[in-house]
């Protein structure tokens, strides 16, 4: 499973011969990446799918030396993969290289058996719809010139054949890597809608609505038989606050806004009323909110880290 976040995109892998009540969902390797560069840097459609793939190809390597039968000539590239699957910020070009050599050992690849994706724009029939995200702002600029004008044509055409079909082509590009005879399994869905699917199997039950407040603001719901409902929740989009001139959404003139009040940018924003810190963290933001939540248990920012939770809470 992949989720792709605003800050990081996160990794699982799951083997249901693992399933147990210590380990309900069968996950045997967890895997988080800060993205350097972000995807809304990326300029070319395809940067989304390398970039993918390379730490799909670190994880399912990871598991392969961690699973091969014990060889002493492999213990140095043990412990570099299991600092890099550690490090959050270990660079893609350094995964990509560790991935290489475990692949070129000799051990027994795993292979997957399906692959799932959550997005956070809209997703429908299995494709990333579009126009709801600013992963892509970056490709929009290429194609916006001096003047402000944008070249909706180009830009639709290298999204239809890059960003649209990720799932499909990341699918179909990893099983030709491996020389698979047939195409993985693979699925694609609103990370909104994904959280609600854990929760529904996490608790056994259905008719759950779930909010996801990370990078931005998501939200799903699974109907009372288990599945996704047909239904879109962009929530970023959700005025919460009538006439404010705070909370300003970061790609639209919206103010009071869901993406900005039930999110980590209104920790940020709330931190920096506190006076503990001075700006946003432009591409600091995962090191910045550790930081903010390491306070909690030193007494001299006991209170102000409770009016930030009492605060976001108020929001909620």
């Amino acid at each position: 499973g992949i989720d792709l976040g605003g800050t990081e995109i996160k990794f699982a892998i799951i083997d249901p011969a693992t399933v147990s009540d210590d380990n309900p969902m069968g996950i045997i390797l967890l895997k988080e990446h800060v993205w350097n560069p972000k995807p809304k840097a990326f300029t070319q459609g395809l940067d989304f799918q390398n970039y993918m793939e390379t730490l799909l190809r670190f994880v399912l390597a990871k598991v392969s030396l961690d699973r091969s039968i014990i060889n002493p000539e492999l213990e140095e590239l043990k412990e570099v993969a299991q600092q890099a699957l550690e490090d959050k910020n270990t660079s893609i070009t350094s995964i990509a290289d560790i991935a290489e050599r475990i692949e070129k050992s000799g051990i027994k690849l795993v292979m997957p058996t399906s692959i799932g994706i959550s997005f956070s724009d809209v997703v429908a029939n299995n494709e990333v719809a579009g126009v709801m995200t600013s992963k892509t702002s970056g490709i929009v600029k290429k194609y916006t010139d001096e003047k402000g004008n944008f070249n909706a044509d180009s830009y639709w055409k290298e999204f239809n054949a890059t960003i649209r079909p990720l799932a499909k082509n990341i699918s179909e590009s990893i099983s030709r890597h491996f020389g698979l005879e047939e195409v993985i399994p693979y699925a694609i869905a609103n990370d909104g809608n994904v959280g609600s699917l854990w929760a529904a199997v996490f608790l056994s039950r259905g008719g759950i609505f779930n909010f996801a407040l990370g990078t931005s603001l998501g939200g799903g719901i699974v109907d009372a038989t288990g599945k996704i409902a047909n239904r879109v929740y962009e929530l970023s989009y959700l005025k919460l606050l009538i006439g404010s001139k705070e909370y300003k959404h970061n790609k639209l003139d919206l103010y009071g806004c869901g993406q900005q009040m039930l999110s980590q940018d209104a920790v940020f924003t709330l931190a920096q009323k506190e006076g503990i810190i001075d700006s946003y963290p432009n591409d600091r933001e995962d090191k910045t909110l550790g930081y903010i939540q390491g306070l909690k248990d030193k007494p001299e920012y006991k209170e102000k880290i409770e009016r930030i939770i009492d605060k976001l809470a108020e929001f909620l």
